[in-house]
Order: C-alpha cells, then sequence, then structure tokens
C-alpha cells in the first residue's frame, strides 16, 4: 500500500499542518492557483492529496479521481478523500457551486429576464446559445434567483 519510502514520507508529512476545527491537514507546501497541494514525488510533481491516498488507502484505480470530502483543495487528511468518477466531481462541484462561471449572478439574472433571441443574449455575454437555453430552463445556475 505505501507508496513512499521513510524519507519521502518524513518529507511528505512535514509539508502539512491539522487544522483542528475542520479536521483537515492543510498543505503547507507549494499549491496550484486553485489551491492543491503539490509534491515532489520521484522527480514528478504530482497533487498531494493523490499521494496521501496511495500512501494511507491504498492505489487509484484508473479512470477515477480522489475527491475532497471536506471540499478543502489544500486538505491531505486520509479521512477526507475518497474515489470517486469524473461525474461525481462534477455532482460535488454543481452540489457546492464551485463550477467554473462563464457568467456573473448579475448577469444570469439579466439573461433570465432578457426577451431577446437565444443567439443574440449569447452573442452579448460570450457564452452559447445552448448555455442560455440551460440558465433559462433552469438546468444550469438554477439557485439564481430574479
Amino acid at each position: 500500500m505505501a507508496i513512499l519510502n521513510p524519507r519521502q514520507l518524513a518529507n511528505f508529512e512535514s509539508m502539512w499542518i491539522p487544522e483542528p476545527m475542520s479536521g483537515c491537514y492543510l498543505w503547507i507546501g507549494y499549491t496550484t492557483s486553485d489551491g492543491y497541494g503539490r509534491f515532489n514525488f520521484s522527480g514528478r510533481i504530482v497533487n498531494a492529496h493523490r499521494v496521501a491516498y496511495q500512501q494511507y488507502k491504498g492505489a487509484i484505480p484508473d479512470g477515477l479521481l480522489v475527491l475532497h470530502n471536506c471540499d478543502n483543495p489544500a486538505c491531505v487528511n486520509p479521512d477526507h478523500l475518497r474515489l470517486g468518477s469524473d461525474v461525481d466531481n462534477a455532482r460535488d462541484r454543481a452540489k457546492r457551486r464551485r463550477s467554473p462561471r462563464k457568467v456573473s449572478n448579475s448577469q444570469v439574472r439579466d439573461i433570465l429576464v432578457d426577451q431577446g433571441k437565444y443567439r443574440d443574449i449569447a452573442r452579448k455575454y460570450g457564452v452559447s446559445a445552448s448555455y442560455i437555453s440551460r440558465i433559462k430552463s433552469g438546468d444550469a445556475r438554477s439557485y439564481v434567483e430574479v
């Protein structure tokens, strides 16, 4: 199960600190702009939460991702990590409203009341007409109210 040798493990474990309120182990080493920890493992820079999962829980099967139950990208606590598919990850992002934003919430409000043609509205906001349709039907950004 363990993937790190004793020296690597000591280095890895020196790169996080426990956060007592949440139980997260916060990565204090290098992070991406999205807050995910990065670790130099055998000459490759890899995601720290994936290393934590493999070190303490086991292998990551092909096609699966390591997801955070705590919704904290800097967390490497193996108890906060689980395996999931791309669909599970997308579902988590949507549920937590962490999906990349193509338009702001105030723009969504404007789109909802705009009576123009979808293609014209889409051109105005730099998105596709199908995205405008999804907003207006409630399939996208349904939590934004007019």
